[in-house]
């Protein structure tokens, strides 16, 4: 817990300063890696009160307690990760899970499904040459779909192209509507 704490006051001292972190603390089997990143479209000031909302959350999940050893939170502009293992160039794994729900989509499903892929499409092509980030929309059919792309800055450059291939695998095999 002692290590788990000391990397995220750094972790926090640095997102408020580069607005994104990758700290390691520890040694042996209490190491503990931490992760926190701010979406690029925010001020520094709302990244800010992002992340210490952000902190303040994951450490009311009692983390290294009970069994476990590692979480993550995504807010809306802001994320943080901790683990016990070095997964600072993780991508995706078994726990990234994508919900897409019809309860408050009341138009053409059909449209809406193919705006989706069309814009994740356009998102991983316009990303890479944007600095990792790129912010669109797609307008068919009377219908418009904004997104947001960013490729965490712990992820290496050569993951991009496999990450964004996936993303786009990932949801065009989900039925999106």
């Amino acid at each position: 817990m002692v290590n788990f704490l000391a990397t995220m006051v750094t972790t926090t001292r640095l997102v408020a300063t580069q607005r994104y972190a990758a700290v390691v603390n520890g040694t042996g089997n209490t190491t503990v890696y931490t992760f926190g990143e701010c979406m690029k479209d925010l001020f520094q000031t709302d990244c800010n009160l992002c992340f210490a909302r952000c902190k303040t959350l994951v450490q009311m999940c009692n983390p290294f307690s009970r069994g476990r050893h590692g979480g993550r939170l995504f807010l809306d502009e802001c994320y943080v990760r901790y683990d016990d293992y070095y997964f600072f160039n993780e991508t995706l794994d078994m726990q990234d899970t994508t919900v897409c729900e019809p309860q408050d989509f009341v138009g053409n499903h059909t449209v809406f499904a193919a705006n989706v892929k069309e814009l994740v499409r356009n998102l991983s092509v316009e990303a890479p040459k944007n600095d990792n980030f790129f912010v669109g929309f797609v307008n068919n059919g009377n219908i418009t779909i904004y997104g947001l792309v960013q490729c965490w800055e712990s992820v290496s450059g050569s993951a991009w192209p496999r990450l964004s291939l996936t993303l786009v695998h990932v949801i065009q095999s989900v039925n999106v509507y």
